[in-house]
């Protein structure tokens, strides 16, 4: 081989590792949302893959904290869908789930009955009906559920390095956490955080509790 081919040979060499790493790359980053706001080695997918991770989002409060908080929507309504999302930041992997629901009536805030919503859970939903121990209630979200959800505008970052994922990029809505925030109607019983909301006991219908929300709500 003559000079001249063995640099021809080594120019399309480089070229097809270039163009392998760059496909890499792009495959990675490869996001089913458009993460205009976020920054870096950052994507967002939907999936069917799960895998049991710890919640970083649940915290400890007061249950007066919830009524106070004047950035908290009281919504009710059904569940229309639910769809699980692989969020990758910088190679670290966690998963959430954009629930989609209709609202029936609007307890606290400026929604309209009728008006559909995406709200991001804080956790993959019913995964075969394996719930999250620490996202018990939300894990637990299904299509055609019935409850009262407590949402708020969403503005949570998932940090790693350089790289940055702004969940507004996924959902405007989102849960301030994934155990606190949810009342689910389901064969005749409510889930809820029972050991949290310590003064409702064995209620069966969610209208007790939208009373109760009722009341701590005028105080």
């Amino acid at each position: 081989m003559t000079s001249k081919n063995k640099i021809i040979s080594i120019i399309i060499t480089t070229l097809l590792v270039i163009v392998i790493v760059v496909a890499i790359v792009m495959n990675n980053n490869h996001s089913d949302f458009k993460l205009s706001s976020s920054k870096g080695n950052v994507s967002a997918t939907y999936t069917n893959e799960y895998k049991v991770i710890p919640s970083a989002n649940i915290v400890e409060l007061a249950e007066g904290e919830i009524w106070d908080n004047n950035n908290l929507n009281i919504i009710s309504g059904t569940v229309k869908d639910t769809e699980n999302i692989k969020l990758k930041v910088d190679g670290d992997v966690s998963y959430d789930s954009l629930v989609t629901i209709e609202i029936n009536k609007c307890i606290k805030g400026n929604f309209q009955a009728g008006e559909v919503i995406e709200v991001l859970a804080g956790c993959h939903t019913n995964p075969d009906g394996i719930w999250q121990e620490d996202c018990m209630i939300n894990s637990s979200i299904e299509k055609g559920d019935f409850g009262i959800f407590m949402i708020e505008e969403n503005h949570t970052t998932i940090e790693n390095g350089n790289s940055i994922l702004q969940l507004s990029d996924i959902c405007k809505y989102a849960f301030p956490d994934a155990m606190h925030y949810c009342f689910l109607e389901k064969e005749n019983k409510v889930i809820y955080f029972e050991e949290f909301y310590t003064e409702l006991k064995e209620i069966t219908d969610i209208k007790e509790v939208e009373e109760y929300i009722d009341k701590k709500l005028a105080k």
